[in-house]
Parts: structure tokens; sequence; C-alpha cells
């Protein structure tokens, strides 16, 4: 709490959503910040990545209480909506992490936004596990009726080495990447990178940042321009 009141502090041009994972203001955030002067909010909530999802709580033997933050934004322009998960999922639990992509496409699937939504986060999981499969409805899910998803960084990148996002601090960048940015698959990645920048080998936090800059197209729109 006392890091997101630093964001408040440097950029009070941005609102937040979201609510720590122990409840109310302890524990860790997966917030949302978003430009107030562009969107608006016009629903919003979280749910916990256990069994009984509307309670602090943890489930499938999770090292750690994890939350999802999600909100559905308007632009206040054109009055079209974007839908936006953000969470961290656990380090200790592989059918926790399985478990919560689950929940959150199945989650993002009721929004009915299959053209317009970011899912992100601390997924804790490599690029070729069973959770990430899932939001990409590759592999064994390529028949789920949830949207299906791209990592940005990959479609901009797709033979990049050196992508391990997790850090200690140190700088490393050989582990796995597990931290990322997926849209849908018919937006247009302008830009999406892994930072690694540093002050003197001093890293702001133990994992590199992720970003991304993209236009959501809709399908309709898209099928008339091909046309």
């Amino acid at each position: 709490h006392v890091q997101l009141g630093e964001f408040k502090k440097q950029f009070p041009e941005y609102g937040y959503i979201g609510v720590a994972s122990d409840g109310g203001t302890k524990g860790q955030y997966s917030a949302i910040l978003y430009l107030k002067s562009s969107l608006k909010v016009v629903d919003s909530g979280d749910f916990w990545i256990s069994e009984t999802p509307e309670k602090v709580s943890k489930s499938w033997r999770s090292a750690h209480i994890r939350i999802c933050t999600w909100a559905r934004l308007q632009d206040l322009k054109t009055s079209k909506e974007l839908v936006i998960y953000n969470t961290h999922l656990d380090d200790g639990s592989r059918q926790a992490r399985e478990k919560g992509a689950e929940m959150i496409m199945k989650h993002l699937h009721g929004q009915k936004l299959k053209d317009a939504f970011i899912v992100m986060g601390d997924f804790n999981a490599p690029e070729e596990s069973r959770a990430i499969a899932q939001v990409k409805g590759t592999g064994a899910f390529v028949n789920d009726p949830y949207p299906k998803a791209v990592d940005a960084f990959r479609v901009l990148n797709p033979e990049a080495k050196n992508v391990g996002t997790y850090n200690g601090f140190s700088g490393k960048d050989t582990g796995a990447k597990i931290d990322y940015i997926f849209v849908p698959k018919n937006a247009q990645i302008m830009e999406s990178e892994i930072l690694k920048t540093n002050q003197n080998g001093r890293y702001p936090s133990d994992h590199f940042p992720v970003i991304a800059r993209v236009r959501f197209i809709n399908s309709a729109a898209k099928a008339q321009i091909k046309k």
C-alpha cells in the first residue's frame, strides 16, 4: 500500500483500481492504473485465485494468497470499451497457476470483449507451461471457448533470447520469461519490450518491467478493410 501511495503522489493524473491480496490495504496489490483524462471506469472488481474467489482465501496448495484485479474501461473520446486483468499467480503451486489462468480466461469470456482485452502480470510460469497455453488457447486448450490471446512481446520478438524477466536485482536475464502482457490475436502490436534499465548495476525491481503499446482492432471492421 505504501508503494501504491508513492505512485499516486508522483502521478496524480492516474486513478487506480484494486485491493490488496490479504484484504483492504494488507498484502500485495495487482492494481490497475489508468489515465483519468482519457478513460473512465465502467465496472471493476477483484477475485482471489482459490475455490472461494469472492473472499480472501487460497487453494490448491498455494504458497501465498493470490488475487486478480480487473477493470472495464471506456475511452472518453470514442466510447469504446477495454477490459483489463492484472494478476500475480502463485510461485509455489503449479496447480494454482493453472487454475488461476483458467479462472481469468473464464471471467474474461463473460465480458464479451474478445477484440479488446489485456491480461497481464507475473504468471510465475514459463512460456511452454500449461498455464500459459491456457491463456493462449493452444495445445490441450485449443478447443476451449475462451478468447485466444498472444504474448505482445513474442509477436514482435519471436526469436529473442535472454528473455528471463526475473532477475533477483542482479540483472540476470537467462532464466524463464514469466511476466506477460497478453492481448487479442487481431490487436496491432506497435511496441513491446523487456526493460533492463539500471543505474550503476542497481535495478528498480527483482523483475524486469515488460511494456507494450497496442492498438485494438474490431474484427468486423478489420474484415471490411480487407475487402
